[in-house]
């Protein structure tokens, strides 16, 4: 993935590939680590599997709850507008019957299939919560042991174990991995407890950073509201970010620092969760001191570099008045300057689009807005919800819309010169709004084209519009 505002590269042999494994349905740190994981250059994230977790009275029915994972990390993925853009698979419903018979699933075949592939670079499986697909493609395929190293935030402290969440999730699928030769880096409950945040710190240093961020608050801060009865946890103004522990391990060079893990022989796995010291196979490394500042540090900065910019750019979006119309026209003008510049003159140039006279319509029939930004006008956009609202969109060639369904529409969409981010956070504004969205532009309109794809939207056909003979791209999101 690219992520155009990192001004650093990682180098292409310095690379890892990962695949990402969670219960990101089951509270509400797994989806912190799964957007980390996508903004993070120097892991390929090959794909991500969904996995199951403990029932709970909000996910009722036995096997139900890996489908609210998928569901979940859908939600992730189109939040960061990055819908298509990594493959999803689904894992096991059930935890594992006994230790020999594996639970096959789209979510298991995959990681056989990573692991198998003839690619010299190493592979990592972050596992955010049960051992149940990797311990049944380990059953399956016993030959990816030797060709990928198991990352598992999970299991008690040592040297007794005891009660772990994840760990609860299926004894049996950890007691095959614990014996099995697949190298193993644990990161158990007296580690991942280690990466704590306050509600304060999320809202300050995530909750602003787009519809990602705001929705990473949102449901950690619902999640809390919904267990105030509960004595024990959580604790009312802080949460752990555990599942961090999966990137934190490949972040910091811990190879140069003797204090950051050990290396035990293997245990298995008691019914009470308890370590039966060295009756697994082979050796675990087992972290005991995470560098949470790094780890959460560069998180806030991936999601302010790469999201922040909605807020810089248009945190403020409000109607248009009347008084606004010499600083719109004036950014208008400087949009038609910069089309002919990037191969796209026809666009708006040969007949000074829009005029001033529509502008003062949309501005008074309440459907153009303005980004602004420390009391200067960055952007503006007209917008429009509703059912059939746009009768340029009745016909469309070449291919056809997706929904039949209330949409809204985006037009006329231009920044200020020097300005960020205004696309995108005019884009989420109308998402908020209206939840379906359809937008065309011209076919030498590359920029926007590409702008577009970025945010998700999905090409359509060919639509024609009134004000000049130019097909134009249809797209909707």
């Amino acid at each position: 993935m690219m992520w155009p505002r990192y001004e650093f590269t990682v180098p292409e042999q310095k690379r890892v590939r990962f695949i990402c494994h969670t219960d990101a349905k089951n509270e509400a740190d797994d989806q912190f680590t799964i957007a980390h994981v996508l903004m993070t250059d120097f892991l390929d994230v090959r794909g991500i599997v969904g996995a199951h977790f403990a029932t709970r009275d909000a996910f009722p029915g036995e096997g139900l709850t890996v489908k609210e994972s998928m569901r979940e990390i859908e939600k992730i993925l189109e939040l960061m507008g990055l819908t298509d853009s990594c493959s999803i698979f689904e894992g096991a419903g059930l935890p594992l019957a006994d230790m020999h018979t594996p639970r096959d699933s789209a979510g298991a075949r995959f990681i056989i299939e990573e692991a198998m592939r003839d690619d010299e670079r190493p592979l990592f499986i972050g596992l955010q919560g049960s051992l149940t697909d990797l311990a049944s493609a380990i059953l399956m395929e016993p030959a990816i042991c030797r060709r990928m190293t198991a990352i598992w935030i999970g299991g008690g402290a040592y040297p007794a174990g005891g009660v772990e969440f994840n760990l609860s999730q299926d004894i049996n699928a950890a007691n095959v991995l614990f014996s099995s030769e697949m190298e193993v880096w644990q990161v158990p409950v007296n580690a991942y407890r280690q990466f704590s945040v306050s509600l304060a710190e999320l809202q300050l240093k995530v909750r602003p950073c787009g519809r990602i961020g705001a929705y990473l608050f949102r449901q950690m801060e619902e999640l809390n509201r919904a267990y105030a009865e509960n004595a024990a946890w959580p604790h009312g103004e802080t949460w752990s970010l555990g599942d961090e522990g999966v990137i934190s391990v490949l972040l910091e060079n811990s190879e140069d620092y003797d204090d950051v893990y050990e290396i035990r022989e293997r245990p298995l796995f008691n019914p009470d969760m308890t370590y039966r010291p060295g009756e697994g196979r082979g050796t675990v490394r087992v972290y005991k001191r995470m560098n949470a500042r790094l780890d959460l540090e560069d998180l806030f900065a991936k999601l302010a570099l790469n999201y922040g910019h909605e807020a810089d750019a248009g945190a403020h979006i409000r109607a248009a008045q009347p008084a606004d119309l010499p600083a719109i026209m004036e950014i208008y003008s400087y949009a038609r300057e910069f089309m002919a510049a990037h191969g796209n003159p026809n666009q708006w140039g040969p007949t000074n689009w829009p005029p001033e006279a529509l502008i003062r319509e949309d501005i008074a029939a309440g459907k153009s807005f303005v980004c602004e930004n420390g009391g200067e006008i960055t952007g503006v956009f007209y917008f429009d919800c509703g059912p059939d609202i746009e009768p340029s969109y009745r016909v469309i060639e070449n291919g056809a819309w997706r929904k039949d369904a209330p949409y809204g529409v985006i037009h006329r969409i231009a920044s200020a010169k020097n300005a960020r981010g205004v696309g995108h956070a005019a884009v989420a504004w109308a998402l908020e709004r209206c939840g379906y969205l359809r937008i065309d532009t011209h076919p030498d309109n590359v920029v926007m084209q590409r702008f577009l794809e970025k945010e998700g939207f999905v090409r359509c056909g060919i639509i024609h519009v009134p004000q000049d003979e130019y097909p134009r791209f249809a797209y909707e999101k």
